[in-house]
């Protein structure tokens, strides 16, 4: 039980990082011309890094995870069409 409870907050350490890495994501491509109308994904993203700090389960946890990666596909795109190579955030199996 104990290495289950490791993992599980070693998980929720990295999805928090990363959501703090996507956060910074943004507001670099921000500054270079995409769009974020009033601030919606950057409040999200806010809200995930909330949601991820309060998860006391896997399943929510997971929930993070799946929107997460939903806005890193969206500032993925955006790299892509501006030509800048990105490389994909690990996230944690769950």
């Amino acid at each position: 039980m104990k290495d289950k409870n490791n993992k599980f907050f070693n998980d929720k350490d990295l999805v928090i990082e990363n959501l703090r890495t996507l956060k910074i994501n943004l507001e670099d491509l921000v500054d270079v011309g995409f769009s974020d109308p009033n601030d919606v994904i950057y409040n999200e993203l806010l809200s995930m890094i909330d949601d991820a700090k309060g998860s006391d389960s896997e399943l929510a946890l997971s929930e993070v995870i799946e929107r997460a990666r939903v806005i890193e596909t969206k500032l993925d795109s955006f790299y892509s069409h501006e030509g800048i190579e990105t490389t994909e955030l690990s996230w944690p199996q769950i």
